[in-house]
């Protein structure tokens, strides 16, 4: 963003997100706020609003008088987030622009490609008369979005301000220039996410808390994990060799969610064995300042007490190799023993047991509580985890490199851990 529209440029952006009435307003739904404040400058002002639209595509796609021609305003129309239809043969109303706004959440291109595919069956599957716009406040990466316009909202706030100044009336001009004040405000922090390859915050507590009351927090996440995603794509198909390359570089294998306040992001390989009678995989999982390395078990029956002490008393005894073999990989592995000395990561022992259902079998009992790991047991899944603590400060490069790491070590090493 070249430029802030600040009426005050002296407030940091969260003061004037905290002020802002518009803004305020737009926490119910931000999405669905955005959308309809864009249908309502349409239905309110369609001569500006053509003129803007205009503006942005960089092409005219709209004519002046375009509200006197057939042409209509649709709210989430076949879950489109805002589209203008015109009438055609038999009084059928076809979608001739599509507006996909993304200001809280990611583009995705399954998603993008599933919205042409509508457009195409609403016109009996021939080419359609339509242009796709997507307003987004994040980079979005050219294979993802084919066939649309990306517009950032740097854009679409100077094209508003250059379109409307001249609205008469002198509360719709307040309502507008809101808008523009916190969707620059909330530009800026966002591109200040977007630039800065700092994982976890210095003082991250207090930067937390003051997202969350700005209700924040999961967009910064997102973006945040949604760049992590991307590098780590990137870094996979220059520097790993050929059969890690097959295995990871797609969207299945590299998973973003949000979940307990924070982003998260898991890496996984897959190996199904008999050993204990389960399809197994070994993940990579980063969410808040927890780096992990993850055993996740899945069967395709649900897991019984005793069962589930059966995989305990496995991993067990696992780890216990350490105890006969010094160069156990599976207990180096999960104690984390490469990051002892790490200026990154944090090695801790304080880890606590996390189950729903209690074991009971008398010889392994203790034994298994006082085992530094953390678990979930699901109906048919088991969840075992250890983890190091990410230290503040730490880079989003820094976190990729030990992935890649990690995913070596998987290559050479991961076989071995169930024999």
């Amino acid at each position: 963003m070249n430029n802030q529209t600040f009426d005050t440029p002296k407030e940091s952006p969260m003061d004037i997100l905290k002020k802002s009435p518009m803004f305020n307003f737009s926490l119910g739904s931000k999405e669905l706020f955005h959308s309809n404040f864009f249908a309502w400058l349409a239905e309110t002002y369609p001569k500006q609003f053509a003129g803007f639209l205009n503006e942005i595509y960089e092409d005219t796609i709209l004519d002046e008088d375009w509200e006197k021609k057939g042409f209509s305003v649709k709210r989430e129309y076949e879950n489109f987030d805002l589209c203008i239809c015109k009438k055609f043969d038999k009084g059928k109303e076809k979608p001739v622009i599509v507006i996909e706004n993304k200001v809280k959440s990611i583009a995705y291109k399954e998603q993008l490609e599933k919205y042409e595919e509508k457009v195409r069956k609403l016109y009996g599957n021939k080419k359609p008369e339509c242009k796709y716009l997507l307003f987004t406040m994040h980079d979005v990466p050219n294979d993802i979005c084919k066939g649309w316009k990306v517009v950032q909202y740097d854009k679409i706030i100077e094209a508003i301000k250059r379109n409307f100044e001249n609205i008469i009336d002198k509360y719709n001009k307040k309502i507008i220039d809101d808008y523009r004040t916190f969707v620059s405000a909330l530009n800026v922090l966002m591109e200040e996410w977007n630039n800065d390859d700092v994982y976890y915050l210095k003082d991250a507590n207090k930067v937390m808390a003051s997202l969350k009351e700005l209700r924040l927090n999961d967009l910064y996440w997102k973006l945040k994990m949604s760049k992590m995603k991307e590098k780590l794509k990137e870094k996979i198909k220059e520097m790993l060799k050929n059969s890690l390359k097959k295995l990871l570089y797609n969207d299945d294998n590299i998973k973003i969610d949000y979940t307990n306040g924070s982003g998260i992001l898991t890496l996984e390989k897959i190996y199904c064995t008999n050993v204990t009678k389960a399809k197994i995989s070994i993940r990579i999982q980063i969410q808040g300042n927890q780096y992990r390395r993850v055993l996740f078990i899945e069967e395709d029956n649900e897991i019984s007490e005793k069962r589930q002490f059966e995989i305990k008393k496995w991993w067990m005894e696992k780890m216990e190799k350490k105890n006969k073999n010094e160069d156990s990989v599976f207990y180096k592995f999960y104690y984390f023993s490469d990051l002892n000395q790490s200026e990154k990561f944090q090695t801790t022992n304080k880890d606590t047991v996390k189950t729903q259902r209690n074991i009971k079998d008398k010889d392994y009992e203790e034994e298994l509580k006082e085992l530094p790991y953390n678990s979930y047991l699901g109906k048919t899944d088991f969840f075992i985890y250890r983890y190091v603590k990410i230290k503040e400060g730490t880079k989003i490069s820094d976190i990729i490199e030990q992935i890649l790491r990690d995913c070596e070590y998987i290559e050479k090493y991961g076989a071995t851990f169930f024999k």
